[in-house]
């Protein structure tokens, strides 16, 4: 299970993995980085539930009529 501070830091993560040379080493970090898009796939998911938009979307246009 991912912690929140994991959760919110996946372009860190990208970064490392980009970098990384160690196969094992860059096995756990594509695994954090899986958790870490997931966790914030369902969190943008329970957004677009909970109002019918995105936070992301500009004056609250409903993402589902782009």
């Amino acid at each position: 299970m991912t912690n929140d501070k994991e959760e919110g830091n996946w372009r860190k993560l990208c970064e490392l993995a980009a970098k990384e040379t160690d196969p094992e080493r860059l096995y756990a970090l594509v695994e954090r980085l899986n958790r870490a898009l997931e966790a914030r796939t369902r969190g943008m998911q329970e957004r677009v539930s909970d109002n019918g938009t995105t936070e992301d979307s500009p004056r609250g246009i409903n993402s589902n009529s782009r």
